[in-house]
């Protein structure tokens, strides 16, 4: 999955956080927790912010591969 997710990535910081995280939550055996917060009645909300969203589509597993909350 690993390779999913860098692909068409230009910036990854810290370099080797991605893996590091994929490899801790692998030790514990538990899943990836990734959290994206932007508000979808925003005035400024663009198609950039799709971009998470479209990469979030390529991860294997279910479809929907994440939940969305509201506080």
């Amino acid at each position: 999955m690993n390779h999913i997710l860098k692909e068409n990535v230009a910036i990854i910081f810290p370099e080797n956080g991605l893996d590091d995280k994929l490899k801790q939550a692998e030790l514990q055996n538990r899943k990836l927790v990734v959290k994206l917060g932007f508000d979808p009645t925003a005035p400024d909300l663009h198609l950039g912010h799709a971009v998470v969203l479209k990469k979030a589509q390529a991860v294997p597993g279910p479809w929907p591969p994440y939940r969305c909350y509201h506080r």
